[in-house]
């Protein structure tokens, strides 16, 4: 996930005050556009002029941030069959895993695998009690499930159409939300 931006050098006040009101219009209408399409289902048409009403933009304006605000949704749908693809891999790998440790802990715990099996000196794998392979294969099954129910959660999105989530601005301006005072806010309506 990379994010890119443009910075630019020191602009003079009156020009760098109108490319920052120019700058949140687009946001504000960039999440309008984002909320009525994806979130409400409604018509372009429809949003496109209650936008150029509601924001006093032209129409240039509405279809520059349609593009992207449509581009970011496509980009996020992609993103989301990769992730599934990925997750639902993990979880074979996970399975594979469990199983092997299960069948080295049967091993390692019979009688035969604790009088044949004792690592030898300055071995990595010591000899394990029963509570730590009892440990071991937990976590691995938390993990399995905690990966299980992120799949779930995607394919449920996908069957009942939902839009992929996506988050507008910086990480750090996100993040600001959990520690308001400390970046400048006084409250989460102010953040939003």
């Amino acid at each position: 996930q990379r994010t890119y931006s443009t910075e630019l050098a020191a602009l003079p006040a009156p020009v760098d005050a109108k490319l920052e009101s120019s700058c949140a219009l687009f946001g504000q209408a960039a999440r309008y556009y984002h909320h009525h399409r994806y979130v409400l289902g409604k018509e372009k048409k429809d949003i496109k002029r209650a936008c150029i009403r509601l924001f006093e933009m032209n129409a240039r304006w509405f279809n520059a941030i349609r593009f992207s605000v449509d581009g970011q949704m496509a980009a996020a749908k992609e993103s989301r069959k990769l992730a599934m693809d990925s997750l639902t891999t993990a979880i074979a790998k996970k399975k594979d895993k469990i199983k092997h440790l299960t069948t080295r802990k049967n091993q390692a715990l019979s009688v035969a695998g604790r009088r044949f099996h004792k690592p030898s000196r300055g071995s990595k794998s010591p000899t394990r009690s029963p509570g730590q392979w009892r440990e071991t294969i937990q976590g691995a099954q938390g993990k399995l499930l905690r990966l299980q129910h992120r799949l779930d959660r995607l394919k449920q999105d996908v069957a009942q159409g939902k839009a992929p989530r996506v988050c507008f601005g910086s990480r750090k301006r996100f993040a600001s939300q959990h520690h308001l005072a400390d970046n400048g806010f006084t409250s989460h309506r102010e953040w939003k």
